[in-house]
């Protein structure tokens, strides 16, 4: 399979994770941050490289809180 088939599957799969946060009611940057990866993908899959790299970022910054908190409470128990 060509990398672009694995861009396709993993957006379609990205917009299924958000779809399932939607109905769940997860948090806010939850929904936000697997909206950005499927569009990230799917800008991939369409050759729009720089645009996905900017909803890779926003991912990466809605994530970001949350990594943050994990590891404070890794690091000082």
């Amino acid at each position: 399979m060509d990398p672009s088939g694995i861009w396709l599957i993993t957006s379609l799969l990205a917009f299924a994770s958000f779809l399932l946060d939607f109905k769940e009611g997860a948090e806010t940057h939850v929904k936000l941050a697997d909206v950005s990866l499927a569009l990230g993908f799917l800008s991939w899959y369409f050759g729009k490289v720089y645009a996905g790299a900017v909803f890779f970022l926003t991912a990466g910054i809605a994530y970001y809180p949350e990594l943050k908190k994990k590891w404070i409470r890794k690091r000082y128990g």
